[in-house]
């Protein structure tokens, strides 16, 4: 399977989850190495844009495609909204997650797009070195994403 992170460069071939291990994320608390991908590039760059607070785009960026094995563990069950109720909620989901370690990936909804999904990988799994980055792309963000009007 084939999977996207949009990131900057000095963090291209970076699979340890060391940035989610420092600062935590949606799906996982600090302390925790978690590596978030996406199924497709658009929602990856949607992921970084809904964390961006600027009015220009961020530089020095890449896509990395990343193949990874089909181990997968759906959270087909739960729903964005019970991240909307509880953000902490998917917190102890990811960490439960990782803890049990028995699947390398696992599938969550995007809060971002409604129906698509996000990948998070295990990077403590044993399966974990059969993770590789397959592909490196420049990436530009389109300077009409950025309209922040400055009130």
């Amino acid at each position: 399977m084939e999977l996207f992170r949009i990131t900057r460069t000095i963090y291209k071939d970076d699979l340890t989850g060391i940035g989610a291990f420092h600062h935590g994320g949606r799906w996982n608390s600090p302390g925790r190495p978690m590596l978030y991908a996406s199924s497709h590039r658009s929602l990856a760059m949607l992921e970084v844009l809904v964390h961006a607070s600027r009015s220009t785009p961020p530089p020095d960026y890449v896509v990395a495609v990343l193949f990874v094995p089909d181990d997968i563990k759906s959270l087909a069950a739960y729903t964005v909204e019970d991240w909307k109720q509880d953000p902490q909620w998917s917190k102890s989901v990811g960490d439960d997650w990782l803890e049990d370690s028995k699947s390398l990936l696992l599938r969550v909804p995007s809060v971002v797009v409604n129906s698509e999904y996000n990948y998070l990988i295990n990077p403590s799994h044993p399966a974990a070195s059969e993770v590789k980055v397959i592909h490196i792309e420049p990436f530009e963000f389109d300077k009409r994403l950025f309209f922040f009007s400055k009130k």
